[in-house]
């Protein structure tokens, strides 16, 4: 199984959820809420299908403000 650490999030404050989406933000799973800043970094199991998956987007939604962000990683 494939993760993803996560070390800092900028443009957004917490609480925010994490979802796993394909790279055009669509088809989104979510994986989990984070209640405190990050860091300390946070490392995140990502689900079948996208554990094999060339490219994924990480959407970052902040539950404060509505507040989202997505980052295009490429595995």
């Amino acid at each position: 199984m494939q993760t993803v650490t996560i070390t800092s999030v900028s443009g957004v404050s917490a609480p925010y959820d994490i979802y796993v989406c394909n790279v055009y933000g669509n088809l989104c799973t979510f994986l989990t809420t984070i209640n405190d800043p990050v860091p300390p970094e946070i490392t995140i199991n990502i689900p079948s299908p996208y554990d094999s998956a060339p490219a994924i987007g990480l959407k970052v939604i902040s539950e404060n403000n509505d507040c989202e962000k997505i980052e295009i990683l490429y595995c």
